[in-house]
């Protein structure tokens, strides 16, 4: 891949995935409730509830992005360091870790997320 290719491809997927996270969360606001997917959704959209809930979403999402820009980041440094090396090449013991790193925090995520909306909680 050329120089400006790559450079593009990282601005792209470096910038582009993290934006698209945090417009999904965004747009939590603008869904209509029926077409949101949660466990228990009636109550977890419940009009007293509905707010506190999209701001989660939102928070989550942003939160998703950050990710998803550590790890384009990472990507990118390593592309960098690949290209000094004679021949050129991706330094495994460097790129595994990464992505064992960004798939352990993207479960680690998703267990969090699912978990605060497994079952309602007790009303006062």
């Amino acid at each position: 891949m050329s120089r400006s290719s790559a450079l593009m491809f990282f601005e792209i997927m470096g910038l582009g995935i993290p934006i698209f996270f945090v417009g999904i969360g965004l747009l939590t606001a603008l869904v209509p409730a029926g077409l949101v997917n949660l466990p228990h959704r009636e109550y977890w959209l419940a009009p007293e509830r509905r707010a506190q809930t999209r701001a989660y979403i939102s928070c989550q999402m942003a939160w998703m992005g950050c990710l998803a820009l550590l790890f384009f980041a990472g990507i990118y440094c390593l592309t960098i360091r690949a290209n000094h090396l004679t021949p050129p090449h991706l330094p495994m013991n460097l790129f595994l870790p990464l992505v064992v790193g960004f798939l352990a925090a993207v479960a680690a995520w998703t267990v969090i997320f699912m978990r605060h909306f497994a079952k309602p909680t007790a009303a006062p």
